[in-house]
């Protein structure tokens, strides 16, 4: 059948993306990290990380690599999180 209008190849919007995977997301999160609050923190640094890198145009890959991006971005984060904070301004 040619019913298959331009919603299925086009691209999701931002909110649909996040709707789509924000739960496999922190899940994910909340596997990486010690606690649930730390776990909301990770995932929403982890989605600015994505959406700054997309608005400046230095995102590579698409939307589809969105996803794997951000798995990344919350692995790096949760291990910044898990460590001691220090209050020195090392730059």
């Amino acid at each position: 059948s040619d019913l298959v209008d331009e919603e299925s190849s086009h691209l999701l919007s931002w909110d649909e993306w996040l709707r789509e995977h924000a739960s496999q997301l922190l899940l994910f999160a909340r596997q990486q990290s010690r606690s649930p609050e730390d776990a909301e923190d990770i995932l929403q640094d982890a989605l600015v990380r994505l959406a700054r890198k997309e608005a400046s145009g230095e995102f590579v890959g698409g939307q589809e690599a969105w996803l794997s991006y951000v798995f990344a971005s919350i692995r790096r984060l949760a291990v910044d999180y898990g460590r001691p904070v220090r209050n020195s301004g090392g730059g």
